[in-house]
């Protein structure tokens, strides 16, 4: 099965490595990439919706028609005329699709670089079954941004609150893929998860975002963990696209 897991920015490629500095939105542009790998399931983060359209919706039908649990969730930050969300996209139909809400920040946060306090933004897990596997989709806060870290003080706090609603949808065969909200410290943050569910990256250890990590190391917040003791990877890779966070994918199989 070949997985696909990509944050599109509501649809927007990039002008430049400021943050949010998009182009007008271009669907094709993610429907003609998407094509390129002839995914059978497609995780994607900041989805936009509103009440005429869907950027999911309308990638799915460039792709020829995929089946969709569309997931709006907050204001968004890209253009205010949409609710920003996630998606999954599959060849054939799903079963069982849940949204299961993170918390939020039980502190205010404000932008680091101007001090300017952010509105709520509330973030989730999609789960669905397809092809006797649990695929879950996720994106999470990016910390850093406004002065925290999710390894520490109040950051650690929220992730032990998040790493149990990931553990309580989880399958001991599937995949868990999304934008992490971190540069790197995937497997640091969520450590019991990872040990409970023997979970693996299936991807190269290669950048997944087009600016440099703010804290060091290798910067990819983007990640497709499975569950190494049931499922192996045949192949995966990162694909340089025109956007702020990069294409992800990965072919699992049986590891049985």
């Amino acid at each position: 099965m070949r997985i696909a897991s990509w944050n599109i920015a509501g649809g927007h490629t990039v002008k430049s490595t400021v943050h949010f500095d998009y182009n007008p939105e271009d669907t094709s542009y993610f429907s003609e990439q998407l094509a390129a790998l002839e995914p059978d399931v497609i995780c994607l983060q900041e989805t936009h919706t509103n009440e005429k359209r869907s950027t999911a919706e309308k990638i799915a039908r460039g792709l020829g028609g995929y089946h969709v649990f569309n997931s709006p969730l907050s204001p968004s930050h890209v253009d205010p005329a949409y609710k920003l969300g996630m998606a999954i996209l599959t060849r054939k139909p799903f079963a069982n699709e849940r949204l299961h809400m993170y918390p939020s920040p039980e502190f205010e946060l404000f932008f680091a670089s101007n001090g300017r306090k952010a509105i709520e933004h509330k973030k989730a897990l999609q789960t669905v079954d397809y092809d006797g596997m649990r695929v879950a989709n996720t994106h999470m806060l990016p910390l850093i941004i406004f002065g925290y870290d999710y390894r520490e003080g109040r950051g650690k706090e929220l992730a032990s609150k998040i790493e149990r609603v990931i553990e309580n949808n989880l399958s001991d065969r599937g995949v868990l893929c999304g934008d992490f909200g971190m540069s790197n410290g995937q497997f640091e943050v969520y450590r019991e998860l990872m040990k409970k569910f023997q979970l693996e990256n299936a991807l190269p250890e290669k950048p997944t975002y087009h600016d440099a990590s703010p804290i060091g190391g290798l910067n990819a917040p983007d990640c497709m963990f499975y569950t190494a003791g049931t499922l192996e990877v045949a192949d995966s890779g990162v694909v340089t696209t025109n956007t702020d966070h990069y294409l992800c994918w990965a072919e699992v199989k049986d590891a049985r």
